[in-house]
Formats: structure tokens, sequence, C-alpha cells
């Protein structure tokens, strides 16, 4: 029998299971570089299911199926608000995930992993010119 233990982290489904779903349309996520949660990885998921894991410089594709989505972002317990997507088949809608916490927010963390959990991150549409340039 499999024995529990309470201080090991929960599973969830590795990123691979998710993204061989087929959809006509895509959104691409963009991660920049920026020293608030440099060594961890950010989850995405979409409509309530876990898609992929971003890590910082790096952007992912994922296929999803056209009409609105609910996106969301997450590490541990701290989150970006929900996004709410509308897209159309075909289109490709670029997004930015970040830490919430520059310039002198940073001396804030305490604050914000205690009493704003909900805006550790920041999930925005951006257009895709600013995605490629920077």
């Amino acid at each position: 029998m499999d024995e529990i233990n309470p201080f090991e982290s929960p599973t969830t489904p590795e990123a691979s299971d998710a993204s061989a779903e087929r959809g006509d349309a895509w959104l691409r996520i963009t991660r920049p570089t920026q020293y608030q949660d440099y060594l961890r990885a950010y989850t995405i998921k979409v409509d309530g299911r876990h898609r992929e894991k971003i890590r910082v410089n790096e952007t992912i594709t994922i296929s999803v199926e056209s009409g609105t989505l609910l996106v969301m972002a997450s590490i541990d317990w701290a989150k970006a608000p929900p996004l709410l997507v509308i897209i159309q088949p075909g289109e490709t809608v670029d997004l930015e995930v970040r830490g919430a916490l520059r310039g002198w927010k940073i001396f804030l963390a305490s604050y914000y992993v205690f009493f704003r959990p909900g805006k550790w991150l920041e999930l925005r549409r951006v257009e895709s010119a600013a995605v490629n340039d920077g």
C-alpha cells in the first residue's frame, strides 16, 4: 500500500499529457527575465486544466480550442488574477506572465505572500510586436 507523505507537494499531470491536445487556435505566452521567482517555473492553466510550465526568458505555445478561455498562472499558492481571452479559429493570442514585484515593490514581498497572494503574478495580453521586441 502506498504511504501518504504529508510533507510532499501534490503532483499534477505532466504538461506533455495536456499539450498533446489539438486545437484550432494558439496561446503564445512569454515570461521575461526578472529577479522575482528567477529559479522557479510558473504553472499555466487553461479553463482550469494544467497545460504547461514556463521558466524565465521562455516563450511557450499552447494549442487551444477557439472561443472564450480562462487563462491562469500560478506558483505554489500565489497566482495572477485570471484572464478571460476570446480567441478566433486560426488566431494566435500573445500573453505575458511576470512577477508583480518590480522596482520598490520587491521590498513588499512578505506583504504579498501573506496578504495578497492573488496579486503575486501579472498575466496580461500583449501585442505581437511587443513580445518580439522584448
